[in-house]
């Protein structure tokens, strides 16, 4: 004949122990959601960091090409202040050459600028649009392991109850 106060306690200790079991896996899936909404939110700051140094960016390049223009007008007006001090003539021969190398060189250099800052501008672009899809990932890697770990606890406790049942079932039929 089964205790009556033992076979109560026993069934209650296995419906216990799936209890806890299956509320240590879901907080683990509420641990794991807070994880990936953390890790999206920084990979989120992130991409907002990148825009801004994209922008940074390109505003540097536009004020170096400025600086740039400046410095070849400087050169250029040293240079026509030069020959003008020689009494040889700005438009014509040697003199326009020099000028227009001058300038030519300038503005090849102000392009190589801006043409950098807009490779920079467009890389640091590419890296924020790759945070914002990371954001993503993680949240969507919190969402699947929440569920898995809800999907575990439910089984847990479906297998506590059916081994607790069963348990009960056993003990209650014993013979002496």
């Amino acid at each position: 004949m089964p205790d009556p106060v033992i076979t109560p306690l026993i069934v209650a200790a296995a419906l216990t122990a799936a209890t806890v079991s299956a509320y240590g896996a879901y907080q683990q899936g509420q641990a794991a959601k807070a994880e990936g909404d953390y890790q999206a939110a920084v990979s989120r700051n992130n991409a907002i960091i990148a825009e801004q140094n994209a922008k940074a960016s390109r505003e540097a390049g536009e004020i170096e090409a400025r600086e740039a223009r400046r410095r070849t007008a400087q050169v250029a007006g040293q240079q026509e202040g030069r020959i003008a001090a020689g009494n040889i003539e700005l438009g014509t021969g040697t003199a326009a050459d020099v000028l227009e190398s001058t300038y030519t060189f300038g503005e090849l250099d102000v392009q190589t600028i801006l043409y950098n800052s807009k490779i920079n501008e467009r890389n640091l672009k590419l890296e924020a649009n790759n945070l914002q899809s990371q954001a993503g990932l993680f949240e969507f890697q919190g969402r699947s392991r929440r569920l898995g770990a809800n999907i575990q606890a439910g089984a847990t406790l479906l297998g506590g109850v059916a081994s607790a049942g069963y348990q009960g079932y056993t003990l209650h039929n014993m013979q002496d």
